[in-house]
């Protein structure tokens, strides 16, 4: 192994990128808050922080902002970042020896120089290197739902709020051409039982702050036949319209237990419409999964990437639990629509 002072900072960096690119760790800040990367940022190969865009939950919240590497902490002032201006978002100051206090405003990680350089040698969790941001796709997407489902809530009641969703989501799946499991009949019958449904009751617990395990929860919501639906079909109504519907009403540690969740599950199998269009990339988690549908949902655009796509939605607006570093982004809000083409699903048959 390298020492610090010798080991390439281009190097380490790629391991600190590699290393951060599992969402599903916790991890634990100098000053012994736990937190999740949700996603490492954009690797910045130009002037300024090393980790543009980086998203992190931390107290609850979800953190918008970039990220720093360096090999000591003392590293920052005596590289004049407190002056510059393209410094002025870093919320994680990532380093391998703490000898100095953590910059203003952010929070500090320290990492070991074996466990950076062992993660080189690791397999991407996503196909970044092809711009692809799968990470921040897969956050994307869950932010967009859940921010539909705040302003859904802003307009019924809890339960009458999920049944809208969801019958935007059953409209959208009538349409398709490649799903003959379900007739528009069947489709209707299972949207009029979803009221009296265990999706239903725990929408309605979570609004009224019930305490309950998200493990428990989940269980009980797919476990439970809703109409004449299949499992499978179940389940995308779970992903899809409950699993939002819930995290815009969830308090601190419901949500935490959701982001843990919806990070670390496993899919139950591989959508062929994915594997048709990204043949080299692993549908082993579901957070995988829903990057790429949402990286199909924004037209795969080069230049449209995912982390610009985060700031345009004005998130901070629409969710209580969203943050970014940069305050200006509050000013320029687009409103989220509330038509019927926000509304999506996975394109795959039962």
């Amino acid at each position: 192994m390298s020492n610090i002072s010798s080991a390439d900072e281009r190097a380490l960096q790629r391991g600190v990128h590699r290393l951060l690119s599992d969402p599903s760790r916790v991890w634990r800040t100098a000053s012994g808050k736990l937190f999740q990367v949700l996603s490492p940022g954009t690797l910045n190969r130009h002037e300024g922080p090393d980790f543009l865009t980086t998203a992190l939950f931390i107290d609850g919240e979800v953190l918008i902002g970039d990220a720093e590497f360096h090999r000591a902490a003392s590293d920052w002032q005596a590289h004049n970042h407190t002056a510059d201006m393209r410094y002025a978002n870093v919320i994680l100051h990532i380093i391998m020896r703490d000898n100095a206090a953590a910059p203003d405003g952010a929070e500090t990680l320290v990492l070991g120089i074996e466990e950076i350089e062992a993660a080189e040698t690791l397999p991407h969790h996503s196909p970044q290197d092809d711009g692809l941001e799968l990470q921040h796709f897969a956050l994307l997407r869950m932010l967009r739902k859940t921010a539909e489902c705040a302003g859904l809530l802003r307009q019924y009641q809890p339960a009458a709020a999920f049944a809208e969703y969801a019958n935007h989501f059953f409209a959208s799946l009538a349409k398709k051409r490649r799903r003959p499991t379900h007739t528009e009949a069947e489709l209707s019958q299972i949207a009029a039982a979803l009221p009296t449904s265990s999706m239903a009751e725990q929408i309605i617990n979570a609004a009224n702050k019930v305490q309950a395990d998200f493990q428990t929860i989940m269980t009980a919501v797919l476990g439970q036949k809703i109409g004449a639906e299949g499992g499978n079909l179940r389940r995308e109504i779970a992903i899809n319209c409950f699993l939002p519907m819930l995290l815009a009403l969830a308090d601190d540690l419901l949500r935490t237990q959701i982001f843990l969740w919806y990070w670390s599950a496993q899919s139950l199998g591989e959508y062929g419409i994915l594997a048709r269009r990204f043949p080299a990339t692993s549908q082993r988690y579901f957070w995988q999964q829903q990057g790429m549908l949402e990286y199909i949902r924004e037209h795969g655009e080069r230049g449209n990437i995912a982390s610009e796509a985060i700031l345009r939605y004005g998130f901070a607006d629409a969710l209580n639990f969203y943050k970014h570093a940069a305050s200006s982004v509050a000013d320029d809000i687009i409103i989220l629509s509330d038509n019927a083409e926000n509304f999506d699903e996975i394109n795959e048959s039962e």
